[in-house]
């Protein structure tokens, strides 16, 4: 009985508790998106450097030479592309349809930072 008692007054306390946070939530028509941080890695990539006896000579896939994005690559980007344009313009019309640098920016790390960071990754 007296576990029972204990059980009672913790679940109804939580869950006064619980409740009041629920009820504490803005309806969804009263909430509005102002900022999205996204980050996310390149596409596939061809190899840094020669890898012997793969040299980029006879490379059978296309591709901008070492270090570039492969048609793979590029598909998966273009891919990500799509899923923001859905996601910001078409469906929350948090962006206009036209590019507008107010609106957005795009930072990229240099080369070096990426080669360093990919070689610290490979050898965790």
């Amino acid at each position: 009985m007296n576990e029972m008692l204990r059980f009672l007054i913790i679940f109804y306390t939580n869950f006064a508790r619980i409740s009041n946070f629920i009820n504490a939530i803005p309806e969804e028509e009263t909430l509005q998106l102002q900022f999205v941080q996204a980050l996310w890695r390149h596409g596939d990539r061809a190899a840094l450097f020669d890898l012997y006896p793969i040299s980029e000579a006879n490379w059978t896939f296309g591709g901008g030479g070492f270090g570039e994005l492969t048609p793979n690559g590029m598909a998966q980007m273009h891919q990500l592309g799509g899923l923001f344009r859905k996601r910001y313009v078409t469906d929350n019309e948090f962006l206009r349809s036209r590019y507008s640098a107010k609106e957005a920016s795009l930072h990229v790390l240099p080369t070096w930072c990426i080669i360093v960071f990919s070689s610290f990754c490979r050898f965790q």
